[in-house]
C-alpha cells in the first residue's frame, strides 16, 4: 500500500463541509480537493478550471451563471451526483440551520435551481463578480446525508481520533481514473515550530504544510526536506477592537504602528520569506496599490499615547494563536509597546479553539491574527473589513468603505473595479483598521523521496498526482 504520510500545522474542530466550523485553514486543507469538490477549481496560478462542471457560461452581466454537470460522478457512499445535489448545497448554505458563513459569499443570490437534466443555474439580483473566485475556494459539494464529509474527491474518510491522527483512503470509484497514486493519507498535526522540526529530522512525515522557514536551508543541507516556497495573499496583522476602549481612538492605533519595528520583526522571523504588507494584500498582488506605511519612529509612538490621555500607560488585554511563528512576534511587540505605555498582557490559545471561536467572540483588545488567503479582493473586504462583515470581530466600521465595496461587487468594467478597491484600500490604510505586520509565503516541503507535490497560493493540497 502506498502511504503518504502527512504533517499539518493545526488540528480543525470539525470535518463537517460548509459549517461555521469547518469555515477554516485548517479544515479547508482536508476538505477541499481531497475529500471534496465544487463545480470549479482554481489552480496554482489562479486561473479556473473545471471540477464537477465540465463548462460554464456568464451572462447578464455576471447575474446568471449556468453549469453543465459532469456525468459518472459518485459520492464516497456510492450515490451519484445530479443537479438536484448541487442545488440543495447551495440553498442549505442559507438556512439558518446550517449555521454557516458563506452565504456572505454568495450574497445577493436570489436563486439556484436545476434547468437541464445536466444543467445548474444560479441567479443574482445585481452583478456578483466574485462568484465563481468563492465557488473555487471553500464551499463543498457533498451527499445529503447525517456523517459528514462525504464528497467527491480523489480520497475518503475512514478515522480520526482527535488529538493524534487523521486516516483518509483512496476513493476506488474517483471519476478522474488513474488517480489518485497514493492508496492512503495519514495526517498528523504540529503548530509547534521545535516540535515540527523534530518530527520531520525523525522522518515522520513525508509532505509538511508549514516548514518553518529559518529552517528550510538546514533541512535541504541535510537532505532530510525539498522546501518550495510560493507567494500567497495570507497575511498576518495585528488587529485592534475599534468599538470600545483605548483603539476606538485613532491615535492609539497609529501608536502601535508607529512603535513596531516591521521591517526587523520579518528579518528575525521568515527571512526573506517574510514581506512587508502596507495595504490590505502584499505588494504582489494585482489589486495592491503602492502606500507608505507609518515609520517606524517610538517618540512619534509615545506622543500620540499620551496625546489620547494616557499619560501613566495602559494595560491591554491582548489574545493571539498559538500557531508558530505568531506567539514569538507577539512577544517582540510587546517588548516594543511597553516603553510607549502600553502594557500587553499576553494570552495564547490552541487553534481550535482560536479560530473561529476566541477571535471572532473574545474579550480582547489586541489580537495577532494569521489571515488565511481569500481567493479575490471583494471577498477580503466583505468577509474581514466591512462594517457587518461576519469575521470582523473588531467591529471597525466606516459608511464609505462599505459603499465603496458594494459598488466595486457590482461592476464588470475591470477599471473602475481597480478604483474602488484602491479607495477601500486607502480608507482601511488611513483608519489604522489593521496593522499588517507581514506576508508570509506558502512554504511546504516534502521528502527527496516523494514526487508530484507542489504547495498552491490558497494553501490547498493536490495530492493527486503525489506518492
Amino acid at each position: 500500500m502506498k502511504t503518504l504520510r502527512l504533517l499539518l500545522k493545526h488540528e480543525m474542530i470539525s470535518l463537517e463541509p460548509n459549517s461555521y466550523n469547518t469555515d477554516s485553514s485548517s479544515a479547508t486543507v482536508v476538505l477541499r480537493g481531497t475529500v471534496t469538490q465544487n463545480l470549479v477549481g482554481l489552480d496554482r496560478d489562479m486561473n479556473f478550471v473545471p471540477e464537477l462542471a465540465e463548462s460554464w457560461t456568464v451572462e447578464d452581466d455576471h447575474r446568471v451563471f449556468r453549469f453543465r454537470i459532469r456525468k459518472g460522478v459518485r459520492f464516497h457512499n456510492g450515490t451519484p451526483l445530479d443537479p438536484a445535489k448541487i442545488v440543495w448545497n447551495y440553498r442549505r448554505l442559507f438556512d439558518t440551520l446550517s449555521n454557516s458563513l458563506l452565504g456572505r459569499d454568495y450574497e445577493g443570490l436570489l436563486r439556484v435551481d436545476q434547468t437541464g437534466s445536466d444543467e445548474v443555474t444560479f441567479r443574482f439580483d445585481r452583478p456578483n463578480i466574485p462568484f465563481l473566485h468563492n465557488v473555487a475556494w471553500r464551499s463543498h459539494i457533498v451527499d445529503d446525508v447525517l456523517t459528514q464529509p462525504v464528497g467527491t474527491g480523489p480520497f475518503k474518510v475512514v478515522e480520526w481520533k482527535r488529538g493524534s491522527h487523521l486516516i483518509l483512503e483512496k476513493f476506488s470509484d474517483y471519476w478522474e481514473r488513474g488517480l489518485p497514486k497514493a492508496d492512503r493519507l495519514e495526517i498528523a498535526w504540529a503548530p509547534d515550530s521545535e516540535d515540527c522540526l523534530r518530527r520531520v529530522r525523525a522522518g515522520e512525515a513525508d509532505i509538511v504544510e508549514s516548514v518553518p522557514a529559518k529552517a528550510a536551508a538546514a533541512l535541504e543541507a541535510e537532505n532530510v526536506l525539498k522546501c518550495l516556497a510560493v507567494t500567497s495573499p495570507r497575511k498576518t496583522v495585528v488587529a485592534f477592537n475599534c468599538k470600545a476602549g483605548p483603539f476606538s481612538d485613532l491615535r492609539m492605533r497609529q501608536a502601535v504602528a508607529h512603535a513596531v519595528d516591521r521591517t526587523g520583526l520579518i528579518k528575525a522571523l521568515l527571512g526573506s520569506h517574510g514581506h512587508l504588507v502596507e495595504s490590505v494584500l502584499p505588494e504582489s498582488e494585482p489589486w495592491t496599490i503602492p502606500l507608505k506605511g507609518l515609520a517606524y519612529d517610538p517618540d512619534a509612538a509615545a506622543r500620540l499615547v499620551r496625546e489620547a490621555g494616557y499619560e501613566d500607560g495602559i494595560d491591554v488585554k491582548a489574545f493571539m494563536t498559538n500557531v508558530a511563528p505568531v506567539p514569538k512576534a507577539a512577544a517582540m511587540i510587546a517588548d516594543a509597546l511597553r516603553p510607549i505605555g502600553i502594557r500587553l498582557h499576553l494570552q495564547g490559545f490552541d487553534d481550535p479553539p482560536w479560530w473561529p471561536y476566541v477571535y471572532l467572540a473574545g474579550d480582547w483588545q489586541i489580537a495577532f491574527q494569521g489571515a488565511s488567503a481569500r481567493p479575490h479582493i471583494h471577498t477580503l473586504f466583505s468577509r474581514d473589513l466591512v462594517s457587518d462583515g461576519p469575521v470582523n470581530p473588531g467591529g471597525f466600521s466606516n459608511a464609505r468603505l462599505d459603499e465603496v465595496v458594494s459598488q466595486a461587487r457590482q461592476t464588470s468594467d475591470l477599471a473602475r473595479q481597480k478604483e474602488l478597491y484602491a479607495e477601500a484600500q486607502r480608507v482601511i490604510f488611513d483608519q489604522t483598521a489593521i496593522l499588517p505586520l507581514y506576508a508570509a509565503d506558502v512554504f511546504a516541503g516534502h521528502k527527496p523521496s516523494v514526487t508530484g507535490f507542489k504547495p498552491h497560493p490558497l494553501g490547498y493540497l493536490d495530492l493527486r498526482n503525489v506518492e
